[in-house]
């Protein structure tokens, strides 16, 4: 069976302009995929040259899958749709999956919108374990009723099976890259670059956030050992730049610091990283700032998301760090040579001119180098796209 798994070439506004990562949980896939007579191919086609459509459509020709395997955002729904149908054209009997964010958070409904007909499975949740049990199934014509995280239609009845659980980290196997189509021309402000994680989830609960859905109440953690492993094959491929994909990596600051050591012995400190991290796990993790510092994180992004209190009730950040220790961590990130951004979020039910206002002077005060400001996404279930 010949598999090809597929990313998105949509982005978020204006950040094609800036990076152009590839997809990390398809290699993830991949590696953990236990049928080595199959063969798994992935197209990212966020690199795909001018016409991603179009250089899609060749290489579903080129290559004959069996299936096409689809990872979607919500912004990136449309498209996927799109390519799925000019699959069906091309040949009805390639069977399309589609998984990620937006297919965990809103599966009870994507097989009712339009165009979504050439959807043959949603999988939802971590698909390392799925995803081969899904396609074994359709080999072995054994059915689906204890595949978990799975959604399909049986006799016209949609069947949306339990949500699986989350998976034991140890189990994962590292991500296989060289099944990539496309191996060059991902950056990060034109330095080549990749994706790696050291860990899974995020235990705090703010009301905006998708990992949740995806991992529950939980946070998991991959050992140094195979982090390192990891750091060392994309930099043998090349990247000068790596992306710690992690949803929060300073929910355990200790663990941090150790492997910023790991990176500083390895001499990996050679090559620049960025994190995402939160003002509080920085500020009670004390010399966290400056190990990191030392192992090459040169972009630190926060979520400060909004000043105004009815706004932080609204999102779940009750606990959000003061005015006081928000400019203190980022004067301290910045003095060590580290630039800041941090996202605040617009949209809120009682935002007005006024909450908008204070929020952009609320930026300028606290000197971060680049703030973002986003609108807040409502969950999809609540509006029918079709």
């Amino acid at each position: 069976m010949k598999i090809l798994l597929v990313s998105s070439s949509v982005t978020k506004f204006g950040f094609d302009r800036v990076t152009r990562l590839p997809n990390l949980g398809l290699c993830s896939l991949v590696a953990n995929y236990v049928n080595p007579d199959d063969e798994i191919r992935i197209l990212d086609l966020v690199v795909a040259e001018k016409n991603p459509r179009q250089f899609f459509i060749d290489t579903v020709q080129n290559y004959q899958p069996d299936v096409i395997g689809f990872s979607c955002m919500i912004f990136q729904f449309h498209e996927i749709v799109d390519l799925a149908n000019s699959v069906k054209q091309f040949n009805k009997n390639i069977i399309i999956i589609l998984g990620g964010y937006y297919a965990t958070i809103d599966y009870e409904n994507i097989f009712d919108y339009r165009g979504c007909d050439a959807i043959d499975y949603i999988l939802r949740n971590e698909c390392e374990k799925s995803f081969y049990d899904l396609i074994d199934s359709i080999n072995s014509g054994k059915g689906f009723d204890n595949l978990s995280g799975l959604s399909y239609r049986n006799k016209g009845q949609i069947i949306h099976n339990p949500c699986s659980n989350v998976l034991d980290i140890d189990d994962i196997q590292l991500p296989n890259r060289n099944a990539r189509i496309i191996k060059k021309g991902f950056h990060f402000m034109g330095i080549p670059a990749d994706v790696v994680e050291t860990s899974r989830g995020c235990p705090n609960s703010c009301k905006f956030c998708c990992i949740r859905q995806m991992y529950g109440n939980t946070f998991r953690k991959f050992k140094i050992e195979r982090v390192i492993a990891d750091m060392q094959d994309v930099v043998s491929r090349g990247a000068k730049f790596i992306l710690f994909a992690d949803d929060n990596i300073t929910i355990d600051g200790k663990r941090f610091i150790d492997l910023c050591d790991a990176i500083i012995e390895t001499g990996l400190n050679r090559i620049q990283y960025a994190v995402q991290s939160s003002i509080s796990g920085i500020n009670k993790t004390p010399g966290l700032a400056e190990k990191m510092a030392k192992a090459g994180v040169k972009i630190v992004f926060l979520g400060i998301e909004n000043i105004i209190p009815n706004n932080l009730t609204i999102t779940g950040k009750t606990k959000q760090n003061s005015e006081d220790e928000i400019t203190q961590v980022i004067a301290k990130l910045r003095n060590l040579g580290m630039i800041t951004i941090g996202s605040f979020i617009f949209g809120n039910p009682d935002d007005n001119r006024d909450t908008i206002i204070a929020n952009y002077e609320f930026a300028n005060r606290i000197n971060i180098d680049i703030p973002l400001f986003l609108i807040l996404t409502p969950f999809p279930r609540y509006t029918n796209q079709g």
